[in-house]
């Protein structure tokens, strides 16, 4: 359209139904009837909606559309991502927070207990010693 210099618009139609409310308020207060078919609020009249035209610069409504489809776009991106991250950090913490409890239940182990407890338990060798502290 832009090399062309065109003025370009779109009609758009819309349906209007806001004064239905008000005919219905005067009909039920006895102002008016709904059988009056000589005035202008005849039941064709009252019932019907209204049709609403207007027209749009092409250029502007079709930048409109670009813009809203690359909000839309952003938005699945970002959502996207943040799924990621959360995929790749789950599997590089849980290892790491799974080490730390097996570390902390050694520790309290081998700080509580009688000495006996301590030699029959396999929690009570040394960290270095545990199975799963072996590189």
């Amino acid at each position: 359209i832009a090399p062309f210099d065109i003025e370009f618009s779109v009609t758009h139609k819309e349906l209007d139904f806001s004064h239905l409310l008000e005919n219905l308020r005067r009909i039920l207060r006895g102002q008016t009837s709904l059988f009056d078919w000589s005035g202008s609020t005849s039941l064709a009249r009252t019932l019907s909606p209204r049709v609403l035209e207007s027209e749009v610069d092409a250029k502007k409504h079709k930048m409109s559309s670009v813009l809203v489809y690359m909000q839309e776009l952003e938005k699945s991106l970002k959502a996207t991502c943040e799924e990621f991250i959360m995929a790749v950090t789950k599997q590089v913490v849980d290892p790491m927070l799974s080490f730390v409890t097996k570390v902390t239940a050694v520790k309290v182990a081998l700080s509580s207990g009688t000495q006996n407890q301590k030699r029959d338990s396999v929690m009570a060798k040394p960290l270095k010693e545990q199975a799963f502290a072996t590189p």
